[in-house]
């Protein structure tokens, strides 16, 4: 299994799986090993009278004291990538928010341009919003 974990830690995004609770305090140093920096809920019981969610980070992990009983779902969060963005916009993005200006709202174009630009939100907006002044 600590073979699976390592492969699928490159994963991007979310993971739920099953897991024993005798074999829960085996694998939390794997997972504090692969899965740095992620979000980790242990759900026990769920849709049972005695459920337990217990949230924590995965480096701020723990072993158990006592080992819980029971059936144990494992959900770990998506991993984070920061996105590095630009501050300025190219004179080719420039040109087609010009030619969108009058056809879709500030709001339209952002959403358009940020999905395939590396520039932030907030120039792209502030750009359009120049613009309109400007008409």
């Amino acid at each position: 299994m600590l073979n699976e974990l390592k492969r699928i830690s490159e994963f991007k995004y979310s993971l739920v799986f099953f897991v024993s609770f005798k074999k829960v305090n085996k694998i939390i140093p794997e997972l504090k090993k692969y899965f740095s920096g992620r979000k980790i809920i242990f759900c026990r019981e769920m849709t049972k009278l005695y459920e337990e969610f217990i949230r924590d980070n995965v480096d701020d992990l723990k072993l158990f004291e006592r080992e819980p009983k029971g059936e144990c779902t494992v959900v770990i969060s998506e991993k984070k990538e920061e996105k590095i963005y630009s501050h300025k916009l190219s004179e080719s993005d420039k040109v087609l928010i010009n030619k969108m200006i009058n056809k879709f709202s500030i709001r339209e174009i952002t959403e358009i341009i940020s999905l395939n630009k590396n520039v932030s939100k907030k120039v792209i907006y502030d750009y359009c919003l120049k613009l309109k002044n400007e008409i």
